[in-house]
């Protein structure tokens, strides 16, 4: 059972994450100074620094954070427990990123690229609730073993795939170039399978 001191702790650290996130939505990154961040949350700035070193460590675990929740629903969704073929898996995980990124503009523009930062960092070392001791990155892999595939880097491979997703995300959704994520969505499928074949048996 927490103790009153560790549930105050954590409020507060919550508190920090969504009022930095607010603001880094509503005002900018640049524009977002710390004091910005504890006069919002209302906490001394010397309690800022004993969860975070500075602006940068705060934006990164909140890319962190979100992007690990965001993979975790993907997987927990029980459409994909139907799907047999690792491809249509793989590719129920990327239309449900997709789906989520075009209908939150805000989250795209404040993590911009760095959705491969935000997994590679977070989810490759954290557990899937209600999937004992499995991480993102052992699904991955352990999809390959039972697929037509041979990867001497299973891990550089869904890098590559994460970037691909994350690229065309931004520069459609945010930019609307070169056209509506709706339009680009095939393509994005086409690359993704054709990264894959490259590593077929």
């Amino acid at each position: 059972m927490k103790s009153k001191w560790d549930e105050n702790k954590e409020q507060k650290e919550e508190s920090l994450f969504d009022t930095a996130y607010r603001l880094f939505v509503e005002k900018g990154f640049q524009q977002t100074t710390i004091s910005d961040i504890v006069n919002k949350a209302g906490v001394a700035k010397g309690t800022f620094y004993l969860y975070f070193k500075d602006k940068h460590d705060i934006r990164d675990r909140i890319i962190i954070r979100k992007t690990y929740k965001l993979i975790e629903e993907s997987i927990a969704k029980d459409e994909i427990q139907h799907l047999p073929k690792f491809e249509d898996r793989l590719l129920f995980i990327v239309d449900f990123i997709i789906d989520y990124l075009n209908e939150n503009k805000a989250f795209l523009s404040f993590m911009h690229r760095d959705l491969i930062f935000g997994i590679y960092k977070g989810t490759f070392s954290k557990t899937i609730q209600n999937n004992s001791n499995q991480t993102i990155m052992d699904l991955f892999v352990e999809g390959i073993k039972h697929s037509e595939y041979i990867m001497e880097r299973p891990d550089y491979v869904f890098c590559l795939i994460l970037e691909l997703i994350s690229t065309v995300a931004y520069s459609s959704i945010v930019l609307g170039e070169p056209a509506s994520m709706e339009v680009m969505k095939p393509y994005v499928h086409q690359g993704v399978l054709g990264i894959l074949s490259m590593y077929k048996k």
